[in-house]
Order: C-alpha cells, then structure tokens, then sequence
C-alpha cells in the first residue's frame, strides 16, 4: 500500500504491520493479566514491589511493539530511505544504495513471502518488511513505484517481483528461465527443470491451453488438481485442530485464573502464558483458513484450465 506524504513516498503494507501489532499486543495482554492479578492481591505480604517487575515490564514493551509494528514502512524521501521494521529503524542516504533485489520473509503456510531488499554500496542488505503484502509475489503498483523512484535516484533494479533467495526462487513454480531463453522453467526448491515451456501472452491464440500447462507439469490435470485437494484437505484439518486448541487452552487459562484468583498468594503467570497460546493457536487457525480459500481458488482455476484446454 502506497501512501503520499508531504516529504516523500511511504510503502507500509497492512500484513506486517498486524502481525507486529499482534505480537506487541500479546505481551500488553499478558503483562496487564499479571497486573490485575497483583492488585486483586495487593494486600498480601508476599507481593513486594519487585513483583510487579515483569508485567509492567511486559506493558511497556508491548505498548512499544504495538507502536513500531504499526509503523512498519519503507518511506522514501529527498534525502533517502527509511526502513522501520519491528525491531530496528535504519536510515539510508541516495548514495549508499546501489540496487533493489527481491527478498523473502517467512510466510508459514502461504509459503515465503516476497520483500524488498536493498543492497547498498559496502554490501550490506536491508530488508524492507513493510513492502511485503502477505502474498508470494509482490504488488505490480509496487514495483512499478520502486523502479520509477530507482530511475530517479541512480538506482539499479535487479527484482522480478517474487520471493527470491540468493537469486533462485524461494517457492517452487514456474519462472522465467534464468538462462534468458524464452519460456519457463519448474523450479522444484533445489534445482531447475531441464524441460523448457513456452509462454503464450494473454488474449493471444493458445492463451487457455497455456494456462491450462500451468497447472499440468505432468501429462493429466486431474494429477495437480488431486494434490491440491490433499493440500485444502490438511489445511482444513490444521484450521480445524488449531481452533479446538485455542478454544480448549482459553477454556483452561479461565479456569486457572479463577482457581488462582481464590489463592491468598496466587500467580497469575500460569494463566497468562496459557491464555497467550490460545491467542496463538486462534491465530494459527485463522491463518490456516485463509491457506484453504486460496487453495481452493487454485483448485477452481486448475479445472477451469483443464476444461478450456480439453
């Protein structure tokens, strides 16, 4: 997501931004249920004010998560780029930066997600999280505004527009062959088809047949269309299972906490940690979820090719 601003341009994707406020927000969550658990208790002697150490500890560095995850952005100015990720802020001036490349982030099980990365003049390389939509490949309006500011400030562009690591794919598909011919290549995660396909451009005789070849490495459609639906079928099972976790595990961090809100000198640590891995595992589950929509999305397109190329 590209957004205007008075001193520049700022790149802040929604996706990582959430996933830095959610952490944040964890470790507020459980720093606040250790709070409460000591005022409920404050009157015991057992409560001295070292006590109250770890979660007000926990608050104000999840407040500052919950800040800088929501800052996560790459912002390009006049005088260079900022990249604020999670944990680290780095400025860097024009003249530091020598290209942008394509990099990854681990996606779990969307698989690696592509980022921006900036290599500059000395060899070292940033990566730019804030850049990353939550997808395998990157936003085309995003390439197209980094390569337009890269043609301004004397910057080479060396990306593709997909997950890449040390100049191979970081997902298994098919790619442009990296040997400049025309066509494609299956990159497997470890080595390069020696089969090479051709690519019919969109709207152009054989466009539906080529699409179809997409989702057929083998000869049989149905071959890829079966995998995918094993795939959806253990996602289900994953979303599923995670959701009947998180919901038991927040089940017993209620229970816990009830039972130890009783205690003269209860401990609220255990519930908080136990409520936090429901939030986890919920999480887990929604994440699972939304891997079973887009799989069956390519299950639809998978068919729809095989129908057109019959």
């Amino acid at each position: 997501m590209d957004r205007a601003r008075p001193d520049g341009l700022r790149i802040a994707e929604r996706s990582p931004r959430l996933v830095g406020a959610f952490l944040g927000g964890s470790l507020v969550l459980v720093g606040a249920v250790g709070v409460v658990g000591l005022v409920t208790h404050s009157t015991d002697a057992g409560h001295g004010p070292g006590a109250w150490l770890w979660p007000a500890a926990l608050v104000v560095a999840g407040a500052v998560g919950v800040v800088r995850g929501w800052r996560i952005a790459l912002v390009l100015d006049d005088r260079g780029l900022t990249v604020r990720n999670l944990l680290r802020t780095q400025r860097l001036a024009w003249s530091e930066v020598a290209r942008f490349a394509d990099g990854f982030v681990r996606g779990g099980e969307v698989g690696n997600i592509w980022t921006l990365r900036i290599v500059t003049l000395d060899g070292r390389v940033v990566t730019a999280a804030g850049t990353g939509s939550g997808r395998r490949d990157a936003r085309p309006q995003t390439l197209s505004t980094l390569a337009d500011v890269a043609s301004r400030r004397g910057v080479t562009v060396s990306f593709a527009g997909y997950a890449s690591a040390d100049g191979n794919p970081a997902n298994p598909g098919w790619y442009p062959d990296p040997a400049g011919s025309p066509g494609e290549r299956y990159w497997d995660g470890t080595r390069w088809s020696a089969t090479l396909r051709s690519v019919v451009e969109q709207g152009a005789p054989g466009a539906a047949a080529n699409r179809a070849e997409r989702w057929r490495p083998l000869p049989g459609a149905n071959v890829i269309i079966e995998d995918l639906a094993a795939e959806a079928h253990r996602a289900r099972v994953r979303a599923r299972s995670f959701f009947v976790l998180g919901a038991g595990l927040a089940l017993c961090s209620l229970a816990l906490f009830l039972h130890t809100d009783q205690m003269r000198h209860g401990d609220f640590t255990a519930s908080s940690l136990v409520f936090s891995a429901a939030l986890l595992s919920l999480v887990a589950a929604w994440t699972a979820r939304d891997n079973r929509k887009r799989i069956d999305g390519e299950i639809g397109a998978a068919a729809t090719a095989a129908e057109s190329d019959a």
